[in-house]
């Protein structure tokens, strides 16, 4: 017949130690409080821990021993440690990349960190080691080349120079302070003895004649192409570096001009004087080419 005990308090008869029997338990079903109860081992199955903080991680730092790792930082990832002896927090690509343009890289042995984007232009270099930004070097790099070739012919007894129909070539640079090179092939024939001139006029926001290519009639500058007969092709490849004015919005026009200047007789583009377009005449080809060179 079950009977109830009531006491204040139970004592051991030699020590604070009370013993239950063999094949008896003790249960307690409420009435004690939280505080009064013991820290539980790790031996006895339990933590060791009496307190926690919203996101802990708990892991074994022994054969016997519980231990806790705090909260990481927003998108850290949990990895083991360098003596794999514990897990710990590091820095993940999503952590570090905080902003577009970012460049991850390893700064050391298994250690990520980044690189902030750098300005419009600027190439990834090294410097003591570790990537950075710089400006570019320049030097000569070819940014773009644009063309124009004239196969059929032409002619003029103009005695002052004018446009020479097909041959005019547009160009927008897409660089700060770039040079237009510019190069040619022009086939010119004549119906008897010609002061033959050539030059090129920049037809952009106020720009004139190329200096280099200009002079008077008389005039052995670059532009003079006279000592040509009936019977031959006088042939023409002009080449110059310009260094025009401009903004990237501009858009650079270069036009071949030609005229005769001091005799009466025709000039012809693409062909000789006499018989044109056999074996023995044959139709030429002009070309005209303009290069962006980086600065």
């Amino acid at each position: 017949m079950a009977s109830t005990i009531k006491v204040d308090k139970i004592e051991g008869s030699t020590g604070s130690t009370v013993t239950v029997p063999t094949g008896q338990s003790l249960v307690v079903t409420d009435g004690i409080g939280i505080a009064s109860l013991p820290t539980i081992t790790v031996a006895k199955g339990g933590t060791n821990t009496t307190s926690y903080t919203t996101g802990d991680t708990v892991y074994a730092s022994g054969a016997t021993a519980i231990s806790k790792l705090g909260i990481g930082t927003a998108r850290q990832g949990l990895q083991t440690n360098s003596g794999a002896t514990a897990p710990e927090w590091v820095d993940s690509p999503q952590s570090l990349m905080t902003a577009a343009g970012d460049v991850l890289y390893a700064s050391g042995a298994n250690t990520l960190a980044k690189l902030a984007k750098g300005s419009d232009d600027d190439v990834l270099t090294l410097a003591s080691g570790v990537p950075s930004w710089a400006a570019s070097a320049g030097g000569g790099k070819l940014l773009q080349v644009v063309q124009v070739t004239k196969t059929d012919t032409t002619s003029t007894t103009a005695a002052s120079f004018e446009d020479l129909t097909g041959m005019s070539l547009a160009i927008t640079p897409t660089a700060a302070s770039s040079k237009i090179l510019i190069m040619g092939l022009f086939n010119f024939g004549v119906s008897g003895e010609v002061a033959l001139r050539f030059q090129f006029d920049v037809d952009s926001g106020g720009y004139n004649t190329i200096d280099e290519f200009t002079g008077d009639a008389n005039s052995t500058s670059p532009r003079g192409v006279s000592g040509c007969n009936h019977g031959q092709i006088l042939a023409v490849s002009p080449m110059f570096l310009h260094s025009p004015t401009y903004t990237l919005t501009d858009v650079i026009t270069y036009k071949a001009q030609w005229g005769k200047f001091n005799h009466s007789n025709t000039a012809y583009l693409n062909r000789q004087y006499a018989n044109t377009g056999t074996a023995d005449y044959p139709v030429m080809a002009t070309t005209l080419v303009l290069m962006e060179i980086g600065a």
